[in-house]
């Protein structure tokens, strides 16, 4: 035998060797620093070897399951505001998850003005000395597209401080301060969120089932044999499967949205799209009719006021919905307002009186 196929064989080996051997891993989304949502059911789930038993310990309560396809799940009773705690994931191997909190979870969502960070935005030398907050913390998923639904996404949960706070979404800090402030609790923020993306990126092909004017956006995801090299993220489901289906079934109590712009030249379609939307991401989480609080986009110069009108029509097509008016705080000559703390401010009298009923 060659020594060149020897080698081959003996890398295809080991190479099966670590397949057959996967350690037991949790999702990413539980990781040092995570937050988790208080008064329900939390999920937790990840990957290890097929048949592996998996125990998973917190804050004093035990759950045990086998993994199966390489995955296992459990999910834990209600745990109440607290922490820092750490989780035990047991498998043939170990892990140990650091500094958990257990609180308030918002997945932040949308395109470039949930995106805008808070070092674009209004005054963040002035705001980010102030931002010394331990029990806030956010995860911002990376920029992916996919045209099935994946499993996992990348990023980090970062422990709000004046060093990180200036890459935070500015909607999604001033929103998490003014909750966790008037709350007293641990907020995270889920930021997953993309400039110049339309909905119907965000929205699964389930989705667009049973809506006549939709038919279009299923169309394309069905003659769809891969996504195209260019406009990739705005393609249907596209962002919905690489940034929002592996957040499912995460912990949490609601969104916050902020988008519109890339929809206003079909504003009456989004009367039926942004309903369907919601409902869509309600039926993938099974969390019933968890609120759902969204930004009036701004005016400017550049877009219809239809669009506005078909978030406000959302008030009365979707359940448990509340709509942030921003018009006093827009800029006709620039898409993206620099000020993001009233946005923020209103969305978080939103969550008080909509969310925590």
């Amino acid at each position: 035998m060659r020594p060149k196929t020897t080698r081959l064989l003996l890398l295809g080996a080991t190479l099966s060797s670590g397949l057959l051997h996967a350690e037991v891993k949790p999702n990413i989304l539980f990781s040092d620093g995570a937050v988790l949502q208080r008064g329900q059911n939390v999920p937790v789930w990840g990957t290890a070897n097929d048949g592996e038993k998996v125990t998973v310990e917190l804050a004093g309560q035990t759950a045990t399951t086998t993994a199966q396809g390489g995955k296992w799940k459990v999910e834990l009773k209600p745990l109440e505001a607290g922490g820092p705690f750490s989780m035990k994931i047991s498998g043939d191997n170990e892990v140990t998850v650091n500094n958990l909190l257990v609180g308030e979870v918002w997945v932040a969502s949308g395109q470039s003005n949930m995106q805008w960070t808070l070092n674009q935005s209004f005054q963040p030398e002035v705001e980010k000395p102030k931002a010394n907050f331990p029990q806030i913390r956010m995860i911002t998923v990376a920029q992916t597209t996919s045209l099935e639904p994946v499993d996992e996404v990348k990023g980090s949960w970062q422990e709000c401080s004046p060093e990180t706070v200036g890459k935070f979404s500015a909607v999604g800090y001033y929103f998490a301060r003014d909750l966790q402030t008037k709350l007293g609790v641990p907020v995270g923020i889920i930021s997953t969120s993309w400039g110049g993306t339309p909905a119907q990126a965000w929205t699964s092909s389930e989705g667009f089932e049973g809506h006549p004017e939709l038919k279009g956006y299923a169309d394309q995801l069905k003659a769809a044999a891969a996504l195209p090299e260019k406009g990739a993220q705005n393609f249907p489901a596209a962002l919905y499967n690489a940034m929002i289906a592996p957040v499912v079934p995460y912990g949490m109590k609601g969104v916050i949205w902020y988008q519109g712009e890339s929809n206003a030249r079909k504003s009456k379609e989004y009367q039926t799209l942004f309903p369907a939307m919601i409902a869509d991401w309600r039926t993938k989480w099974k969390l019933g009719d968890f609120p759902f609080l969204y930004v009036q986009i701004a005016p400017f110069k550049g877009q219809p006021p239809e669009i506005r009108e078909a978030q406000f029509l959302t008030l009365a097509k979707s359940k448990n919905t509340a709509m942030a008016v921003t018009t006093d705080y827009g800029d006709a000559n620039d898409i993206h307002p620099k000020q993001k703390e009233p946005v923020g401010h209103r969305l978080s009298l939103a969550a008080r009186a909509v969310g925590l009923r």
